[in-house]
């Protein structure tokens, strides 16, 4: 194979960075891979417990039925609208926080069954507290192991 000479360098330099950005829009955002971070278990149990409370906050506003919406309707609504995606930001936000190394496991184990649970209660035709509670409920059994109570969603 010839090496590439000094006038080829240009292309491939525009070549790699067009794969470097076609890859990095890959994923639909979302992040996959948790970070070690160097901050104390203490401190990170007291950042995560913050980012889902604020998503707690968020999700439960309370939005009352409108003019011709049924109760069940409006919860529904209220579930794809406010709830679901509260939860699914955090999930962002506590992957871009990171994890001590003694923790990452863990983490990401309770992250990745969040996600899902979020993710499958995304897809329901027509999303019932109740279901969503049942689809989040893996993810918070491993909160509670990890003492993240205020990310115990289901």
């Amino acid at each position: 194979m010839k090496r590439p000479t000094s006038h080829h360098l240009p292309a491939l330099a525009l070549i790699t960075l067009a794969v470097s950005v076609a890859l990095t829009g890959c994923g639909g955002g979302e992040t996959t891979a948790l970070a070690t971070s160097s901050m104390s278990k203490a401190e990170f149990v007291k950042r995560v417990e913050a980012i889902c409370a604020q998503a707690r906050s968020e999700a439960i506003r309370y939005r009352p039925a409108g003019k011709g919406e049924s109760q069940p309707e409006a919860l529904a609504k209220a579930i794809e609208d406010t709830l679901l995606p509260a939860i699914g930001k955090a999930v962002d936000d506590l992957y871009a926080l990171g994890a001590p190394a003694a923790e990452k496991e863990q983490t990401e184990a309770f992250l990745s069954a969040l996600r899902q649970g979020v993710e499958e209660g995304e897809g329901l035709s027509t999303p019932a507290l109740e279901k969503v509670e049942e689809l989040l409920a893996p993810s918070g059994r491993l909160a509670r192991r990890a003492g993240f109570l205020s990310c115990v969603y289901g």
